[in-house]
């Protein structure tokens, strides 16, 4: 089998020499698509390495949803994009060399052998990158759905529209609440019926008490 990552040992090819995005995204799916194939070569002698194709695998999902969706493309979505094929190409490296090692040990002992332990240290680290990685990067997608659109010079231009028909899980992400405490809207914004100015510090800032002018 022939693997992408082996057209070169250093990440850095595969980032500088793309001519557009789609080139970039495509080369990140490649790369995590070596590792799945390194892994079912392998097999399952190293759980480490099970447990990062199953995360790989919803990295390739939102990678996919870029390929998909050319509004997305943010600068920040790039980035990340970048720092994908970095930590995927490292890995799947070493995954494509124990799959070496592994066919060695096959011609040596027949095909019931098993790669040697030591190669465990290879995987071990792998899980927690992986999700880093992933949430990095669906953080980026979320703040490109949610039309945050770039720095200002007070603060992010938000689309308060998109902001207020976000679902309970992007607010999780984003930390929503913060966001509209920073006040980074640049026009007054109705919440709940209440009108809340940019200026208004004094709702802002510290515990809110509860109004209860309405109801006397």
């Amino acid at each position: 089998m022939e693997y992408y990552c082996k057209k070169s040992w250093q990440s850095g090819h595969f980032i500088a020499r793309v001519k557009s995005h789609n080139e970039l995204i495509e080369n990140a799916r490649k790369l995590i698509q070596d590792f799945q194939n390194a892994r079912s070569e392998i097999g399952d002698d190293f759980p480490s390495l099970v447990e990062t194709a199953i995360e790989l695998e919803e990295l390739d999902q939102s990678v996919a949803l870029v390929q998909q969706e050319e509004s997305l493309r943010t600068a920040a979505v790039i980035r990340e994009i970048k720092g994908t094929i970095r930590s995927v190409h490292y890995q799947s490296w070493e995954a494509v060399r124990v799959v070496g090692k592994k066919k060695k040990v096959v011609e040596k002992n027949g095909p019931d052998a098993m790669v040697p332990k030591r190669y465990i240290n290879s995987f071990r680290p792998m899980p927690k990158w992986v999700i880093r990685t992933r949430d990095d990067l669906d953080n980026a997608i979320l703040c490109a759905q949610v039309g945050i659109i770039g720095n200002d010079m007070d603060g992010f231009s938000i689309r308060p529209d998109n902001v207020f028909e976000m679902d309970g899980k992007v607010k999780d992400v984003l930390g929503i609440h913060m966001v509209l405490a920073l006040r980074l809207w640049s026009e007054p914004t109705c919440i709940d019926g209440r009108s809340i100015s940019p200026d208004d510090e004094s709702k802002s800032e510290g515990t809110r008490q509860p109004d209860t002018a309405a109801e006397e």
